[in-house]
Parts: C-alpha cells; structure tokens; sequence
C-alpha cells in the first residue's frame, strides 16, 4: 500500500481521559516510514513512544 498523504492510525487509551496512541505512516508502509506517539492531553502534544530496551525474557529488542 502507497499513501500520497501521510496518515494515522489513531486508538483510544480505554480507562485514561485524554490519553491516544497513533501510528504515524509518511510514503510507502514499511518500518522505516512507520513512528508511534503517545498523547497525554488530547492530542495537544505529542511524543515519540520508546521502545523498551528488553522484551519480557530479557532479550534485547532492536527498535529504531
């Protein structure tokens, strides 16, 4: 899939006010084009989300 305009995936935190989670896609949907932000005001500002430095078992996760 090619997007012309970049667009969003947009999800609702149930059970926080005001909190979002979106996934950003600029051009072609790879994880090169791909960014996940985090609101905590509404979408007044929003935030890179930061990949945890290991997953449940220890191992480490290479997330750019």
């Amino acid at each position: 899939y090619f997007a012309n305009e970049p667009f969003a995936d947009l999800h609702r935190v149930e059970g926080l006010r005001g909190v979002f989670v979106a996934t950003l896609i600029n051009g072609s949907v790879t994880e090169d084009n791909m960014r996940s932000v985090i609101t905590f005001d509404k979408g007044g500002t929003w935030e890179l989300l930061q990949p945890p430095a290991a997953d449940s078992l220890g191992g480490t996760i290479d997330c750019q």
